[in-house]
C-alpha cells in the first residue's frame, strides 16, 4: 500500500514538473529574439503610405505582446488589415522574425459633407481623413447620405455619386478649382426641387452654378462657352436649368 501511494506521488510530481518545465520553455520561446515577431517591413504603391505603428496597433503587435512566430496566423492578419477602412488590399508574409506587409492605402480625392471627419476615394468607398493623411484642399461632394450611410469601410452605391463625379472629371483639364458639388436635390421627387449645385473657384472670382439633373452635361458646354465669350470677373450665380438660356446675378455674398 505505501509503495502504491509513493508511486501515484511520483507520478503526480513528474507531471507536475514536466507541465512547469514546457510552460517555461514556451514563455522563453516567446520572449526570445529568434522566436517573436520584432519587426515589420512595408511595402506598397505608396512610400509608407500609413505608419508602421498603425499597421502594427491593428494587428495587436507590441513590445508588451510578443508574437510567436511559428504560430503567427497570416490569413487572419490579412482579413484584419482589410477591415480597415483605411487600406484597400494587403498581403502579409512572414519571414523568420520580420513581418512583411504589401498593401495599398485609400486615397482621398473628394471631403463628403454628410458628415464630419469624411473621407472618399475614387471606388466610392468612406474612411476617415483625419489623423492619418496631411491636409489637402480636396473638393467637397454634399450627397444627401443618410446616417446609416456614412459609415465607414463602406461604399456609397447612390446614384448621384456618380453625377458628382461626372462633373468633377468636366473640369479635369480646366484650371478651375471645384470647390463643392451638391446633388442632394438631385433625386428629389417634385420637378421644380430637383436642381445640382456647384461652386467653382478661379482667379476672376467664385461661380455658383446651377444644374438639372437630366442635362448637366449639355449646362455645363453652356457654361464653359459662356465664360470664354464673356468676362465674368466677380462672384456670380449662373442659372442654366432653363435650356439655351442663362441667368446671371451677382451672388449674395458681394
Amino acid at each position: 500500500m505505501k509503495r502504491w501511494v509513493t508511486t501515484i506521488f511520483l507520478g503526480l510530481f513528474l507531471s507536475a514538473a514536466f507541465i512547469f518545465y514546457f510552460r517555461i520553455k514556451l514563455e522563453k520561446k516567446a520572449l526570445s529574439e529568434k522566436y517573436r515577431v520584432t519587426r515589420i517591413t512595408q511595402t506598397g504603391p505608396q512610400k509608407e503610405a500609413l505608419k508602421t505603428e498603425l499597421l502594427a496597433e491593428i494587428l495587436d503587435i507590441s513590445s508588451d505582446k510578443p508574437m510567436v512566430a511559428s504560430t503567427f496566423n497570416l490569413k487572419k492578419a490579412k482579413r484584419t488589415l482589410l477591415k480597415c477602412p483605411l487600406i484597400r488590399k494587403a498581403d502579409v508574409k512572414l519571414h523568420k522574425d520580420t513581418l512583411y506587409i504589401d498593401y495599398a492605402a485609400r486615397q482621398p480625392v473628394v471631403w463628403v459633407r454628410d458628415a464630419d471627419n469624411l473621407a472618399m476615394d475614387r471606388e466610392g468607398y468612406l474612411f476617415p481623413f483625419s489623423p492619418f493623411f496631411t491636409p489637402k484642399k480636396l473638393p467637397e461632394f454634399c450627397l444627401g447620405l443618410t446616417k446609416a450611410e456614412c459609415e465607414f469601410n463602406q461604399k456609397v452605391t447612390a446614384s448621384q455619386l456618380g453625377i458628382a463625379f461626372d462633373i468633377l472629371d468636366s473640369f479635369s483639364s480646366s484650371p478651375i478649382f471645384v470647390a463643392r458639388i451638391d446633388v442632394s436635390k438631385a433625386l428629389n421627387s417634385l420637378l421644380g426641387s430637383k436642381e445640382v449645385v456647384v461652386i467653382l473657384e478661379q482667379k476672376e472670382g467664385k461661380h455658383m452654378l446651377r444644374l438639372s439633373p437630366q442635362d448637366y452635361k449639355n449646362e455645363l458646354k453652356h457654361y464653359f462657352s459662356l465664360i470664354k465669350s464673356l468676362e465674368l470677373s466677380q462672384d456670380i450665380v449662373v442659372d442654366l436649368r432653363v435650356p439655351k438660356l442663362a441667368y446671371i446675378r451677382e451672388s449674395d455674398s458681394n
